[in-house]
């Protein structure tokens, strides 16, 4: 798996628009469901969390540095996003 994982990320890293396609199509709808979790069940703002996620990773790609998993990366991200949210709307209030 490790190997697997050090490939899909050489191929992130090289802007390969294939890799990154199966990438999404594979974790968009279950890092949007733990995202709805982050977002008290607000579908809309957790599928926007994971839309910006994966604009910023492909925006970064050619300087992504994950050493394990993608998918543990994937998780962190929306979750540290979900978190950001939260402060910012906090804050306004």
């Amino acid at each position: 798996e490790h190997h697997d994982n050090q490939t899909l990320v050489a191929a992130l890293r090289h802007g390969d628009q294939a890799t990154f396609d199966a990438v999404f199509r594979q974790l968009y709808e279950p890092l949007c469901h733990y995202a709805a979790r982050l977002t008290e069940g607000d579908m809309d703002e957790a599928e926007d969390l994971v839309q910006q996620v994966f604009v910023k990773l492909w925006e970064q790609h050619a300087r992504l540095d994950i050493a394990w998993s993608l998918k543990a990366y994937l998780y962190k991200t929306v979750h540290n996003a979900a978190l950001n949210r939260l402060r910012a709307a906090n804050t306004r209030s």
